[in-house]
């Protein structure tokens, strides 16, 4: 059975046992609404009342801590093994269509961190993407990861996977480097920026994606975070948008900003708020101004001319 099967398939088990808040299945009627931010239509905020951070874990009756390990989980909750290190789990608040976490499993020795601090979790990252939108032909799908200080659900090692057209999709690239069939940019006409590392070769853009974390995580003595996103492209080629990150919430920077953090959804153009007040308050030049806020738009002119 292929992957996005198994995971359709999971999510609609979890949703009968009640587990899972069923807002995309199209089976009965849903809170979730989406609103475009300005006249543009370029850029979307959903309205997402089960996202508020008060109500999104789930734990068994009783337990405290993190919620990523199984140990934790309610007794229905249930997932699919990929391999010995990797489980993946449906995400009982989902935010888009099929959303669920590949969590990397805690060992007697190791409780993993949030942090990509080794090449062969990109290599996960790529055969994962590279199996759902290249092999399976699930273009939609989407593998992201949101790190410390830049809006992870949890300390746990976990990458998010979930369906859905992010709109920055639909902003043009200027590929300033090509290297045989991989290519490196950055993005035009866009509010926050992004390293874009893009080819067939799993191997090469694991490489190169690592090049640019490895810089980030040691930075300068110090340790910038980066929300990445992971997108299958002409069901053959493999994107990566890799975003530096200053502030988690934008409202750090200005209290005129968004005060939310801001995940990969955000950085990608789609921002998520739990109610109508929250909402009402996000126009456009303020979501522009807050991925602005967000961007560590400097460490980028002295990255891209490294690879």
């Amino acid at each position: 059975m292929s992957l996005s099967k198994q995971i359709e398939d999971l999510i609609e088990q979890q949703i009968e046992v009640g587990i899972v808040d069923d807002c995309f299945t199209c089976k009965k009627d849903s809170e979730v609404y989406y609103i475009n931010i300005g006249s543009e239509e370029k850029f979307l905020c959903q309205v997402n009342p089960k996202r508020d951070p008060k109500t999104r874990s789930v734990l068994k009756t009783g337990k405290k801590g993190c919620f990523l390990c199984e140990e934790n989980m309610p007794e229905e909750e249930c997932g699919i093994e990929i391999d010995s290190a990797w489980k993946i789990y449906p995400n009982p608040r989902p935010y888009e269509k099929n959303h669920v976490v590949m969590v990397l499993k805690k060992t007697e020795e190791c409780h993993p961190f949030q942090i990509i601090d080794k090449k062969n979790l990109i290599k996960k990252a790529l055969e994962t993407i590279y199996q759902l939108g290249c092999r399976e032909r699930k273009n939609d799908f989407n593998l992201t990861f949101n790190p410390i200080r830049a809006a992870a659900s949890s300390r746990h090692f976990h990458f998010q996977i979930f369906e859905c057209r992010l709109p920055v999709l639909d902003f043009s690239i200027d590929f300033v480097k090509k290297e045989k069939d991989l290519r490196i940019g950055t993005l035009k006409n866009y509010p926050a920026d992004a390293v874009i590392i893009e080819g067939e070769n799993q191997d090469e853009i694991a490489s190169k994606v690592w090049t640019v974390i490895d810089k980030l995580n040691t930075y300068s003595n110090h340790y910038i975070p980066y929300t990445t996103l992971f997108k299958a492209i002409d069901n053959k080629k493999i994107r990566v948008y890799i975003f530096p990150r200053v502030a988690e919430t934008p409202s750090e920077v200005d209290p005129n900003l968004i005060g939310i953090k801001f995940g990969i959804c955000e950085m990608c153009g789609m921002t998520i708020v739990y109610n109508d007040d929250m909402a009402k308050k996000i126009d456009l030049e303020v979501f522009k101004n807050s991925l602005k806020a967000a961007s560590d738009m400097e460490v980028l002119k002295e990255i891209v001319p490294l690879l």
